[in-house]
């Protein structure tokens, strides 16, 4: 945060140790809203192990700063402190985190372009033909299955070796049977897909994914316009509670 943001993050004033008050805001961020804190993401979303993290919010990269400078302080009285005083703040004491909200969220966006990306070209058509397996695939696989049982607990990558190991010491007769199956099975999938590819099936898919990729891009540039949005709104409406109950200077 302090690399990041446009100046050093803003020292904090004390905090008291909390007297588990009973408003609906300490209730709420001290129970609901503590995953949210922590990761800046609904724990509801299901999402791929190499999807992006997601941008921590405003307030979280505020209760990390807070956290960092009073290490000393339990967990509760710290989200409740930090609830009650993000509240008060003007918009200059919230500029630092806002600044570093905005930046992680720009990586967050390029990184899930390109996560995008990758998802697109890893998809396939379910219905277009599978590549058939080597004659080398298929012995490893068939020795595998037999050397596999509940009494013999033998990692993959060890039978993989032993399997590797007698392939290289079995003879072309010996080898003959997985050759030729792994030859029929070469021209059946050589067939099917000349089948797939003739009948538009190949077109009609890639132009479902564009349309779905075109989609998503578009969807995501309607949020992000929404978010913006809001944000400016807020900031108008706080600036402007800010005016009002600020005492009028004499001319």
């Amino acid at each position: 945060l302090h690399q990041d943001g446009p100046g050093p993050a803003p020292r904090l004033p004390p905090i008291a140790p909390a007297q588990a008050p009973a408003t609906p805001t300490a209730l709420h961020l001290g129970r609901g809203i503590l995953g949210a804190v922590r990761l800046g993401r609904r724990p509801s979303e299901s999402r791929g192990s190499e999807a992006p993290k997601r941008p921590k919010t405003q307030f979280a990269l505020f209760v990390e700063e807070a956290r960092r400078q009073r290490p000393e302080h339990e967990h509760k009285d710290l989200i409740i402190w930090a609830a009650k005083r993000w509240q008060t703040m003007d918009p200059n004491e919230r500029q630092p985190f806002v600044a570093a909200h905005r930046k992680d969220k720009e990586r967050y966006n390029r990184e899930w372009a390109a996560y995008e990306r990758k998802l697109e070209a890893s998809q396939r058509d379910p219905e277009k033909p599978v590549w058939p397996l080597s004659a080398y695939r298929m012995f490893e696989s068939a020795y595998i299955r037999q050397q596999t049982a509940p009494y013999r607990k033998v990692p993959s990558q060890e039978l993989a070796k032993q399997a590797a190991a007698q392939w290289k010491e079995m003879s072309e007769k010996e080898k003959e049977p997985y050759a030729q199956r792994a030859a029929d099975l070469l021209q059946a999938y050589r067939a099917d897909m000349e089948r797939y590819t003739s009948s538009g099936q190949e077109a009609a898919w890639l132009s479902r994914r564009a349309a779905r990729s075109k989609r998503r891009s578009e969807r995501e540039l309607r949020k992000n316009a929404k978010e913006g949005s809001a944000q400016r709104k807020r900031a108008a409406k706080r600036a402007a509670a800010k005016a009002r109950h600020s005492p009028k200077r004499e001319a």
